[in-house]
């Protein structure tokens, strides 16, 4: 059986929203994806990958907690699983500063990784544009023709 994290009553949670959670995946393999773009989730909010609940019920399996549906009443419940459970926090203000954390790391990560690859073909790409320059001219010589560039007829 999996090791779920440990939830005291009145303590909130920080969980993967089930689409973004495969049911059965390890927790630990699926956080280490966030070293590129916070998941590679770059089309998707990160309040929308990671939910924050107060569970009103912890049970073996799963939690019951606010429905996540807008517009639910306080009194409308669902059922989620543990094993979408990252942490566990006294505070909201916490589980959103570590949910903010993971999309900084991999964010930072995606932007050094950019930029040094940029940096190491800069020269080569360089290159190889003035060459594709050379041979748009060489295929179109009656555009390029140095007397009459920039007149008109």
């Amino acid at each position: 059986m999996t090791q779920f994290i440990d939830i005291k009553p009145g303590q909130l949670v920080l969980a993967f929203d089930q689409p973004y959670f495969y049911p059965g995946s390890d927790l630990a393999e699926w956080l280490e994806g966030f070293t590129t773009w916070g998941g590679g989730w770059d089309g998707h909010r990160f309040g929308e990958i990671f939910v924050v609940h107060r569970p009103t019920k912890i049970m073996p399996k799963t939690y019951l907690a606010k429905s996540w549906r807008r517009g639910a009443a306080e009194t409308d419940l669902c059922r989620y699983p543990r094993e979408n459970v990252v942490q566990a926090f006294d505070t909201e203000a916490q589980a959103i500063e570590l949910r903010d954390k993971f999309h900084a790391i991999g964010v930072r990560a995606t932007k050094d990784i950019e930029q040094e690859a940029a940096r190491l073909i800069k020269t080569y790409a360089n290159k190889r544009e003035a060459q594709a320059l050379k041979e748009i001219h060489a295929a179109l010589p009656h555009v390029f023709a140095a007397p009459t560039r920039g007149k008109t007829p």
